[in-house]
């Protein structure tokens, strides 16, 4: 075997280990902290492959709004989740709720349209279906 170029090789097995990391994180059913971290491991695939951020459109809707940080303060914020959220009320932003669907953020005054889990196991799920095709693997 030839081991001439170690460093790609290296780059091809953790590849394959995050997204063998990311469906069993989805797999292990629908959380806040596991919808996360199969959003981690995209995350750091892309920065480490493509040397980029996940590509806007991969996370944007139909509507042409970038969900991504909607996505992040929902799962991580427990004013907006509860005490299912990632992270306790005492390290979350302060919200005021506008609706069931709408909430602004007390700091940076930034709107964030809510997610629910269900939602946002959709919003992962298609993510890492554009991900998998991105890195040649077709179902």
């Amino acid at each position: 075997m030839d081991f001439s170029n170690l460093l790609e090789m290296e780059v091809n097995a953790s590849k394959l280990t995050r997204i063998k990391q990311a469906l069993r994180y989805y797999a292990d059913g629908f959380s806040w902290f596991n919808l996360y971290d199969v959003y981690e491991c995209i995350r750091k695939d892309c920065k480490d492959v493509n040397k980029s951020a996940i590509p806007k459109q991969w996370t944007t809707d139909a509507q042409g709004n970038d969900r991504l940080k909607d996505f992040g303060e929902c799962a991580n914020n427990a004013f907006i989740s509860g005490y299912a959220a990632r992270h306790s009320f005492a390290d979350s932003n302060e919200i005021d709720r506008i609706s069931d669907t709408l909430v602004i953020l007390k700091k940076g005054n930034v709107k964030i349209s809510v997610m629910t889990l269900n939602e946002a196991g959709s919003f992962i799920e298609n993510l890492m279906v554009q991900w998998l095709k991105d890195r040649g693997i077709h179902f």
